[in-house]
């Protein structure tokens, strides 16, 4: 049965796939690379990590497998302190022009 629980894993999931795409794709697809890409990256993989974390914690997987728990424990995943210093370089480097 289709539970809001189990709606809020499917679009969790979902969102958390796009994520790291999009950051990988941000991350390695330019041909000359550019510092305002690279940050745009790593704020969507760090937002899709914390994502990661709470749809494990959701579907039970993470009190249920050791090794997601290991590696989730030796790896700092509340990472919301970086957001606001990548949030702050990424506004000027965005809107500065191209010489």
């Amino acid at each position: 049965m289709l539970t809001p629980s189990y709606f809020f894993n499917v679009i969790l999931l979902l969102g958390l796939v796009q994520g790291f795409v999009t950051s990988g794709l941000l991350f390695t697809a330019s041909a000359k690379p550019q510092l305002p890409h690279k940050l745009l990256a790593s704020l969507l993989f760090l937002l899709s990590l914390t994502g990661l974390t709470n749809y494990l914690q959701e579907a039970g997987l993470y009190a249920a497998v050791w090794q997601i728990r290991r590696a989730l424990d030796l790896m700092p995943t509340n990472l919301v302190m970086a957001f606001g210093p990548l949030i702050y370089l990424q506004i000027p480097f965005q809107t500065e022009p191209v010489n």
